[in-house]
């Protein structure tokens, strides 16, 4: 399951457009997808995602990985990363 830093809700939104926003929703210390457990992962909100058709759309971020999940709240689609590989 998730775990999440109850303190660190914060509902900031940055606003980018007149009916637009991009908000911070939440802070997972531990976040599970595909058996594959992240860490420190913010979900960030975007109302009217101009590169998704103006979708209401969900992000997940990890620290150091980047977007891990990407939810399309209008169409019902879920894009989910399988792998990666990190080269320093």
């Amino acid at each position: 399951g998730q775990s999440g830093v109850g303190l660190y809700f914060m509902p900031q939104k940055k606003f980018i457009g007149p009916d637009s926003y991009f908000a911070l929703i939440y802070i997972y210390d531990k976040f599970i997808l595909n058996n594959h457990a992240y860490y420190q992962v913010l979900k960030y909100n975007n109302t009217k995602n101009e590169a998704e058709n103006n979708q209401n759309t969900n992000y997940y971020i990890a620290r150091n990985i980047g977007i891990i999940k990407k939810e399309l709240i209008d169409s019902n689609k879920v894009w989910c990363l399988e792998r990666y590989h990190i080269i320093q």
